[in-house]
């Protein structure tokens, strides 16, 4: 679910009317001098969870908890512009979350609402502005398993036709139950996930050496959240990981490079 806070104005809402696309990889929640507190926490799901990329560890207030929170601390004003929640169970907990960021700690400026029915990931997006702590206020207890906080890269180009929606494209392994005689007795799901293939064309040599190139390498090691047409389908971010390495071709048309890579993500 993408969210774009009302700040967001200018070029960069412009950009994304374009239904040009989004990654969020650059994130500061990850560092070493990051703190993360929370109103509570329950047996086995501490709130320092959300500075991993992992998504089986993850916070959960206590049941109790009738007004729970988590607030990260990145140890220093830093400019950002996007926020982002994956693995989580807002959907399912019906659940909402108001995100809130500031210089000070316990911020007050609600920077945007998370009110999904899904527990696909969410991305807010709003105008870079210096930002020290994050403070996420839940109104029922739900798993948040990660967060990112940084500066988006933003695609210079749209996607083109073929392309799969990745919370459309459902990655499943099941496997049949027959009977001796071949009755049909079931099914068995050991699996659930998504996965598809983004593809961008003609992006300038220049652009994809500076911009996209440290976004390989990030890939290689960590999982991102990727929005393809944030303006006409919000609903269709992910938070997702590669399951190969990401190489450019040369299109031989003035400097334009294509690009293509397969992804995966938690149902």
């Amino acid at each position: 679910m993408i969210v774009i806070s009302p700040n967001l104005v200018g070029d960069q809402f412009a950009e994304l009317k374009k239904c040009t696309a989004i990654i969020g990889y650059q994130s500061y929640v990850g560092r070493p001098n990051v703190e993360v507190t929370a109103s509570s926490s329950a047996d086995n799901f501490p709130a320092a969870s959300v500075k991993t990329p992992m998504t089986y560890e993850r916070w959960l207030a206590q049941e109790a908890d009738s007004d729970p929170w988590i607030e990260i601390d990145l140890g220093a004003a830093v400019d950002i512009d996007y926020i982002a929640v994956g693995a989580h169970t807002l959907g399912s907990a019906r659940a909402t979350a108001a995100v809130y960021a500031g210089v000070s700690s316990n911020p007050t400026t609600e920077i945007g609402l998370l009110t999904t029915t899904t527990d696909n990931a969410c991305f807010l997006i709003f105008d870079e502005q210096p930002i020290r702590y994050i403070r996420i206020a839940l109104s029922s207890p739900a798993e948040i398993g990660v967060i990112y906080a940084g500066r988006k890269l933003v695609m210079p180009r749209q996607m083109y036709g073929g392309h799969s929606p990745i919370t459309l494209s459902r990655d499943t392994e099941v496997r049949p139950n027959v009977s001796v005689t071949g009755d049909f007795l079931g099914r068995a799901v050991y699996r659930r996930g998504f996965a598809t293939t983004y593809a961008w064309q003609h992006l300038p040599a220049t652009w994809y050496r500076a911009e996209f190139e440290p976004f390989v390498e990030h890939a290689i090691h960590s999982p991102f959240f990727i929005a393809w047409n944030p303006i006409t389908f919000p609903d269709e971010a992910a938070y997702a990981w590669t399951d190969g390495d990401i190489i450019p071709v040369n299109m031989g048309v003035r400097d334009f490079m294509e690009v293509s890579f397969n992804v995966r993500a938690i149902a």
